[in-house]
């Protein structure tokens, strides 16, 4: 299980205070100031409250754990199904900060943000790879590999990792099966991967494929929530693997994907309303691009390009929208049926409640629960 801190351990970093406050403080007795303490505290823990979750530095996380404080004596356990040994070379004004979503299946998603130089040495199982994407460049390095902006660096399991890195370096690391990986990069890209690389590999992004990764790496905390995140025996979240997969379409040759991109009008029409007749077959099952991608046997580029021929939007979107108005025409025959707004929800694929209440009053001007208190038509 994770190495963390308990989840009730809370480190707060006390602020600097100006020297009249110094000066008032002295004449404040003991028991007056630790009073006075205590009642900070709980001010600043309940300004970092949120409903749905911890806030941390202005950003709910649900579901997936929230940044935790480390100490540099702790970072030995940052990395998630990877043992490293630490040294601290120079430690860092505030704690280093991470992030981390753990399987028992094997898989790990970590984000870490450094505030201290560090030397590391460690390794993990055979059978595995770490995919690693520099989120915040810095002066360091990764199995001789420099932590630049836009680089990707897969490290296959049973080598050696050994770094460097000094304060201000961040990135995002997943460790997961390595015939898991493999299949993301087959599904994505529809080319044979060829196996495993022998040793660390890395690349540079193009400033567009630097732009995708990003955008599925910034939407990960709003879909990583307790039910899509814990789901299924700890199966890996769409958003996980959705966002895997932009790394390996980003990482793949551009020329070669052009070449692979089928432009006939014609056959893009048939893939589109092929995936169509899936999603509706199958739409109270767990259903991703990538799902559709097997399903069809094309490149996740390929179908939306096929979706955004046909439809206008996206797969990912087209599937919520199916849904929504298969939930309304449900909806409109719930007084004849006897079937409340929850059941009707849950058959169509639904696990979010309160979105999709919000989603279907957007797309419809009208709450569910008064879509269902028409009359029969």
């Amino acid at each position: 299980m994770r190495n963390l801190p308990p989840a009730d351990a809370v480190i707060f970093v006390s602020s600097p205070i100006s020297p009249s406050a110094a000066i008032a403080a002295r004449r404040v007795p003991n028991v007056c100031i630790a009073r006075l303490q205590a009642y900070t505290a709980v001010l600043i823990f309940l300004s970092v409250l949120r409903k749905n979750g911890w806030l941390v530095h202005g950003q709910s996380l649900p579901g997936w754990d929230g940044f935790v404080d480390f100490s540099p004596d702790q970072l030995s356990r940052a990395a998630s199904n990877v043992p490293l040994g630490v040294d601290i070379l120079s430690a860092g004004g505030s704690p280093s900060r991470i992030r981390q979503l753990q399987s028992p299946d094997g898989w790990s998603l970590d984000t870490s943000y450094l505030n201290c130089h560090v030397r590391a040495r460690g390794g993990f199982q055979s059978g595995s790879v770490v995919v690693l994407m520099v989120t915040r460049p810095a002066e360091a390095t990764i199995c001789n590999t420099p932590l630049e902006p836009g680089v990707v660096l897969t490290i296959p399991g049973g080598q050696d990792i050994f770094a460097s890195i000094k304060p201000g370096a961040g990135y995002a690391a997943a460790v997961l099966p390595a015939d898991t990986w493999l299949d993301i990069q087959e599904t994505t890209t529809r080319m044979q991967a060829g196996g495993m690389p022998k040793a660390p590999t890395a690349i540079r992004l193009s400033a567009q494929g630097s732009r995708h990764v990003g955008k599925r790496f910034a939407a990960l905390p709003s879909h990583l929530d307790s039910s899509g995140a814990r789901n299924d025996a700890w199966r890996m979240p769409a958003a996980v693997s959705e966002y895997l997969s932009a790394i390996a379409e980003a990482s793949t040759d551009q020329a070669l994907a052009e070449r692979q991109l089928d432009r006939s009008l014609r056959h893009r029409l048939q893939q589109a309303w092929k995936a169509d007749e899936y999603v509706r077959a199958h739409l109270g099952e767990a259903l991703s691009v990538m799902r559709l991608c097997r399903e069809l046997r094309v490149s996740r580029r390929q179908l939306e390009y096929a979706f955004g021929t046909a439809f206008g939007v996206g797969p990912a979107q087209y599937i919520q929208l199916t849904r929504l108005n298969e939930s309304r025409r449900k909806l409109l025959s719930a007084r004849r049926t006897g079937q409340s707004v929850t059941e009707i929800v849950m058959e169509t694929g639904i696990t979010h409640l309160s979105r999709f209440a919000t989603k279907y009053r957007t797309l419809f001007a009208e709450l569910p629960s008064e879509t269902a208190r028409r009359p029969a038509a």
